[in-house]
């Protein structure tokens, strides 16, 4: 399943947000979405998963524009995991990754519905934690239910922003391990915004890097992640060094607003 994003634009009010944005992604594929906050990378996402209408532009999956899908099918499609959701009800972990079944159950779960929960919940080592409450886990946890509810829809796109906020280091690891083995495994396509440009170019396929609501380059890490970009759109000199796991990004220097060059290590 293929999805095409072409020529998306989005403004709020009269602030433009997105400007003619375009780029594909195929099945077993990881796109990562980086840039400065306020770039833009959460509303693409919202437009991606129809929770936005862009202005302009067309978002299409094998051909077909998602806003002639309907809901129920829209949502067996899309998995999407927003930067913090809240739980409104004093629902369990099971319950809560359950409600990720909600487009195929006509009346009332069964024994397959609740196989595809327990799956989610073991991806993300959350057994020990199904009968208890939301409302009483930390914020990673919370976030790692989730992700475990949007992994429940069997969807064939994962939409996630800001996946790893609020994980310490091995859960970080071990939510980006289990993306990239579902893009791969399962040949989804996996869509996330991230900040963290070392984990990123680490386990991403592709990145877009985003400035001002536009994109500012696109491809491997490699391509993507060099002095030049990260000066133009972080405002920050950086080396990027060469690891077996990936490019390492290192910032070393600050720029000063008034342009000149100055040493200051951070």
């Amino acid at each position: 399943m293929k999805l095409q994003i072409q020529d998306v634009c989005f403004r709020y009010e009269s602030s433009s947000v997105l400007e003619n944005i375009s780029f594909s992604v195929k099945p077993g594929r990881l796109l990562a979405l980086v840039g400065p906050n306020g770039t833009g990378k959460s509303t693409l996402i919202k437009c991606i998963d129809r929770i936005l209408k862009p202005l302009t532009g067309t978002v299409l999956i094998d051909g077909n524009d998602v806003h002639r899908m309907g809901p129920r099918a829209l949502a067996q499609t899309f998995g999407y995991v927003p930067q913090s959701a809240a739980s409104v009800f004093e629902s369990s972990v099971f319950e809560t990754v359950l409600l990720g079944r909600k487009p195929y159950v006509a009346w009332k779960e069964g024994a397959e519905d609740r196989e595809v929960v327990w799956q989610a919940i073991d991806a993300l080592g959350l057994n020990a934690l199904a009968w208890r409450s939301v409302h009483k886990l930390s914020g990673g946890e919370r976030q790692k239910v989730f992700i475990a509810r949007a992994l429940a829809q069997q969807p064939q796109i994962l939409l996630l922003d800001e996946p790893t906020n609020n994980l310490d280091l091995k859960h970080q690891l071990e939510v980006l391990f289990l993306l990239k083995r579902l893009a791969w495994k399962d040949q989804l396509v996996v869509i996330m915004a991230i900040h963290d440009l070392t984990m990123a170019a680490r386990f991403a396929d592709e990145l877009l890097l985003m400035k001002e609501g536009r994109v500012h380059g696109a491809g491997t890490a490699a391509e993507v992640l060099t002095r030049e970009n990260i000066a133009d759109v972080y405002e920050v000199e950086a080396r990027i060094e060469s690891m077996p796991e990936g490019l390492v990004v290192v910032p070393v220097e600050r720029r000063p607003e008034n342009g000149s060059r100055r040493s200051e290590t951070l």
